[in-house]
């Protein structure tokens, strides 16, 4: 395990008192101690269950992530309950068990939602979640490196700088800077390197009706484009909170980071006539010892969407359903903990490239003496282990599945109209947008080898995945504790596939892919299917095998919404927990309704946007674009002498 040296020890933590305590040291829980502990007269201290293993190859090189995954040391390992829909599998819900947790072990993607999915968080009953307030904190958090001019001609197609009214040889660099802005702590970049099948893969699916897409960046979507991701450019390693927040300030000493610290439990007291409670502290466990830490103003919950239920319930927040067998006495009484579960799920087609084919896929790396050297030419920024997995495509339900498109929406407006009051306004939501046949539903993303199930790989070929996500599953689930441990892994039953609607949207978006080797752009470089296989011919056939080789994507939200607390709301809009005066839940647990997103970047945004609403600094809270036009202002002041 790698150390280091500013980490706090048991006794900087046990038995103090911090203005703020933290449960989670992971991508929103590091983000909201760094932004906190700007400012110097507030102590900050942060639990995280994990080790740090700071620089280490799991949390340094994306493409060795599978190698880790469902290992205890980095990964959690939680696995749902049988999922009676999905042929009663348990499925892998990885998430990332260190310093900066699944930002330490992720994919890289970074990418935001559409803007009208943002602004349904405020339709929902939350004022100031709107996808332009919400815009100006994803561009805090982040730092594009402007390409080299080679890059700028290679992705070029990707912007339209025009649409921003620049012209002239520079205008590709300014749209990116008008899109991305450029003084946040966290660095991306365009991939340096991506599989040559790429671009055939993006004209396969033009030649479908999928546009290539301008602008991924303003809150339009719908298209077919390369991600940007969270990389470091000067050595194509992975950005985590632990080196874009926690780092640059661990030298802070109003700043203290525990890891193997297992918050178990908030402690609070009652506070006022209404019922009302207020955190005082949390009990941990550390080194297999119970310890406890006190807050003077909050405690902020960022321990993630599986974690955070349980120790809500373990501290009786919760439904006293749930809470009482368990013999423990619900402080407040708030139902809504632990439901609204939504995750996007995903089936994944490989098909088998020709025999001559030449280029580069991930397939090599099954070799392990090939793997070990590149681990070693990755060290050097050369190598397999530099490319990256960053081909998506989101697109209407209406070009993926246009002879069922009516029958779809209608089945949508079925379950909306069954739906209980608390899900009514969401599913009207969903309903809605898919509708709309100009607005994206559907997800498909690009491997560059093979990742899929059933069907091994064959020894010395080489593949291309596409993979099929659910992007808005109208099934919701629960995760529950069912045990007064915490120690015992929370009961996480997401109720995959429940409403057949979702069933169905996957359906048809792998039947939409399994069309695109047919196209001129692929068929010379494909020569067959392993998964699901030619085997698997109709529509039941290929039900079947979905309900069967399903996975998780790794965005499950919705375990502590921010909704109404009539409508099964766990926070409010200022994301406190209702019930309380001074706890907060700051994570995806508190995402209402899943947007149509790889959530890194909505994770870090919504720790940028939550943690100001309530804790107002002098300037910090400006909205981006004023504070780039500051420095603008500042710069021209500085170039012409003092005269403006």
């Amino acid at each position: 395990m790698s150390t280091h040296s500013t980490l706090s020890g048991i006794n900087d933590i046990a038995h103090k008192a911090f203005d703020y305590v933290i449960i989670g040291g992971g991508t929103a829980g590091l983000c909201l101690a760094a932004r906190l502990s700007e400012d110097p007269t507030i102590s900050v201290a942060v639990l995280e269950a994990g080790n740090a293993y700071i620089r280490h190859p799991v949390t340094s090189v994306p493409g060795l992530m599978a190698k880790y995954l469902n290992d205890p040391n980095y990964d959690w390992c939680f696995k749902t309950v049988p999922q009676k829909h999905a042929n009663g599998s348990q499925i892998g819900f990885n998430r990332g068990k260190c310093l900066g947790g699944t930002s330490s072990i992720n994919s890289s993607l970074w990418h935001r939602p559409h803007k009208d999915e943002i602004d349904a968080w405020e339709k929902l009953g939350n004022p100031g979640w709107s996808w332009t307030r919400f815009s100006e904190y994803c561009k805090k958090s982040e730092r594009l490196s402007i390409p080299t001019q080679d890059m700028v001609e290679k992705y070029r197609q990707l912007f339209d700088p025009v649409s921003h009214g620049e012209n002239g040889d520079n205008s590709f660099v300014v749209c990116l800077k008008h899109i991305y802005g450029s003084p946040g702590p966290v660095p991306i970049m365009f991939p340096v390197k991506v599989s040559e099948y790429d671009m055939p893969v993006q004209k396969a699916l033009n030649g479908l009706g999928v546009p290539t897409l301008t602008d991924p960046a303003n809150g339009e979507v719908s298209g077919t484009f390369q991600t940007t991701l969270s990389l470091h450019k000067d050595n194509i390693t992975r950005v985590s909170s632990v080196t874009a927040y926690y780092l640059p300030n661990a030298h802070r000493s109003n700043l203290s980071v525990l890891t193997g610290a297992h918050g178990v439990k908030i402690l609070t007291t009652k506070s006022n006539q209404h019922g009302e409670v207020s955190s005082t502290g949390v009990e941990f466990l550390h080194s297999g010892q119970r310890h406890v830490v006190k807050a003077n103003k909050e405690v902020i919950l960022s321990a993630g969407t599986i974690n955070t239920p349980q120790i809500l319930e373990l501290s009786g927040i919760g439904d006293p359903r749930i809470l009482s067998p368990l013999g423990i006495t619900a402080e407040v009484d708030l139902p809504g903990v632990g439901r609204n579960i939504q995750d996007h799920i995903s089936y994944a087609v490989s098909f088998e490239l020709v025999d001559d084919f030449k280029w580069e896929t991930m397939d090599a790396m099954r070799d392990p003496k090939f793997a070990a050297e590149q681990v070693k030419l990755h060290a050097q920024q050369k190598g397999l282990l530099t490319m990256s997995a960053a081909g998506l495509t989101f697109a209407p339900l209406q070009i993926i599945a246009p002879e069922r498109f009516d029958e779809l929406t209608e089945l949508a407006q079925n379950i909306a109209s069954k739906a209980p009051p608390e899900l009514k306004e969401q599913y009207d939501i969903q309903v809605n947008r898919l509708r709309d046949k100009s607005l994206p539903n559907c997800e498909i993303g690009l491997f560059p080898g093979f990742w899929s199930a059933p069907n091994p790989p064959k020894p010395g070929k080489r593949y291309l995945t596409l993979v099929a996500i659910l992007s808005h599953p109208f099934s919701r689930g629960t995760i529950h504790i069912n045990s007064n441990s915490a120690e015992t892994p929370p009961a996480i039953d997401p109720h995959f596939l429940e409403e057949s609607l979702d069933l169905e949207i996957l359906l048809e978006t792998v039947k939409f892919m399994r069309r695109l080797p047919q196209t001129d752009a692929l068929k010379t470089l494909i020569s067959g299917e392993l998964n699901p296989g030619p085997r698997i011919q109709t529509d039941d056939q290929l039900r079947e095998t979905i309900k069967g080789n399903i996975k998780s994507i790794w965005h499950t939200c919705g375990s502590a919404s921010m909704l109404p607390r009539d409508k099964g709301g766990v926070v409010d809009s200022n994301l406190r927990v209702w019930g309380t005066q001074n706890l907060r839940v700051v994570d995806l647990s508190v995402v209402p309704l899943i947007p149509l997103a790889h959530t890194q970047a909505t994770a870090y945004a919504i720790a940028e946007q939550g943690i100001y609403l309530h804790h107002k600094h002098p300037y910090l809270n400006f909205p981006h674009s004023v504070i780039l036009a500051a420095a603008e202002i500042i710069k021209l002041s500085n170039t012409s002498k003092g005269r403006l």
